[in-house]
């Protein structure tokens, strides 16, 4: 059964390079997984000077596309304010971005790929279905099953 998963913008860029590198772990991503880009993401890597890192095609909108809803907001906010403290305007909107990120992901049956876990595990006190992984385990997962023969 093929999960789906969405990269954070923290392990974006590692596993798109990793991916170009190394041909197998490119086939094993596309058989494992079907990616999909939290437009959260693309928000943080245009922010942030990132916007290199997307095409047009990765944004569009059959390419399954995740986008906070309105519930995602209202939920972002109480989740911030049950699990997290924020004393500044930038903790607030790191906070708030992973925060939408958690929602989206729980509630559309998506695994996060991320290498900020210390954050998302405040998060899943509030978003109990959210599932994540570090890139560190995502890749020992891909040696186990490169080491199975597998791909």
């Amino acid at each position: 059964m093929t999960k789906f998963i969405t990269l954070d913008s923290n392990s974006f860029k590692e596993v798109r390079n990793q991916m170009g590198k190394d041909k197998r772990f490119a086939k094993y991503m596309t058989l494992f997984f079907s990616e999909r880009l939290s437009i959260v993401v693309v928000h943080e890597a245009l922010r942030g000077g990132g916007g290199r890192l997307f095409e047009r095609k990765d944004i569009s909108a059959d390419s399954g596309v995740l986008t906070p809803t309105k519930e995602d907001w209202f939920d972002a906010g109480c989740s911030i304010k049950a699990v997290k403290k924020v004393s500044t305007k930038e903790a607030l909107r790191k906070a708030t971005n992973d925060a939408l990120i958690a929602s989206v992901c729980s509630k559309n049956n998506v695994t996060l790929v991320t290498n900020n876990a210390v954050d998302f595990e405040d998060l899943k006190k509030h978003f109990k279905s959210l599932r994540y992984v570090t890139v560190a385990q995502l890749m020992q997962e891909y040696t186990m099953e490169k080491a199975r023969g597998t791909i």
